[in-house]
């Protein structure tokens, strides 16, 4: 009889080391998930001559991503005017108007995209 509850303890100690390989596995593959994901670094001094192109790569420094875009520009007063985004998302043209713009970039990751919205002074 002791030899069968002994087999039984061994059974479920062996089981619960391999649901305790399980969980850590799972837990390291979300830390290593973790650590990949797009980081977005909104560069300093942000101030840009009126009637100019932006570039993506002028605005931030993308990490940890498969390609960055610009998704969307407003000038703070809510407005759209003179500005154009190219169609692949990789600058931004602004006409003659002067003020703060709010830009949206999206960078993409393996797993997920991350987005920001940075504020760029034209003057």
């Amino acid at each position: 009889m002791s030899r069968a509850i002994w087999r039984i303890l061994k059974l479920i100690v062996a089981v619960m080391f391999v649901f305790g390989l399980f969980v850590a596995g799972y837990t390291a593959f979300q830390i290593a998930h973790y650590q990949r994901s797009p980081v977005i670094t909104a560069k300093e001094q942000l101030i840009f001559p009126p009637s100019s192109e932006i570039k993506c790569s002028d605005i931030a420094e993308f990490e940890n991503s498969n390609g960055a875009e610009i998704t969307g520009a407003q000038w703070v007063d809510g407005g759209h005017e003179k500005l154009a985004i190219l169609s692949d998302g990789s600058s931004l043209t602004v006409g003659e108007k002067t003020g703060k713009l709010n830009v949206m970039v999206m960078a993409r990751g393996d797993r997920r995209d991350v987005h920001s919205e940075i504020q760029i002074t034209i003057k």
